[in-house]
């Protein structure tokens, strides 16, 4: 009797021993913050410091399969916006100019996020990795 769950062994060597590929990319990805504090003296001097430190450690599995991402849409025309708006006061064309690309490129953007991104997304969702070969499969179903 055919149902609709997938087969879940890898395509390549038959092993069942696979895991969504969305899991294997989180679980190779953390985050760290620290804080240190430092006091100390030495001969009549007296010091002391604070230090803050953080990052994100990502395993090469992560950085290989990673997650599709939205483009920044907005963001390059917050950044040029002043200097657009500079050249604007001195010649209208100098700042339409500066300013053209970087609204092509947000619209692009924009483009790329509703139609592409969500796709792609979807597609990684649905993959699976093989935990013994590490090829990576998308199940078929049974």
């Amino acid at each position: 009797m055919p149902t609709n769950r997938p087969h879940l062994s890898c395509p390549s060597c038959g092993s069942e021993n696979s895991q969504k590929l969305s899991l294997a990319v989180h679980a190779g990805t953390s985050t760290s913050t620290t804080t240190t504090a430092i006091i100390g003296g030495a001969s009549g001097h007296f010091g002391q410091g604070l230090a803050l430190s953080g990052g994100t450690t990502t395993s090469q599995l992560a950085k290989t399969h990673a997650e599709p991402k939205k483009k920044p849409v907005f963001l390059p025309l917050f950044l040029v916006l002043p200097v657009a708006g500079v050249l604007a006061l001195i010649h209208w064309i100098a700042g339409a100019a500066v300013l053209l690309p970087f609204v092509v490129k947000s619209w692009l953007n924009l483009s790329y996020n509703q139609d592409v991104q969500p796709k792609l997304h979807a597609e990684w969702s649905a993959k699976f990795i093989c935990l013994r070969c590490g090829n990576i499969f998308k199940p078929a179903k049974r």
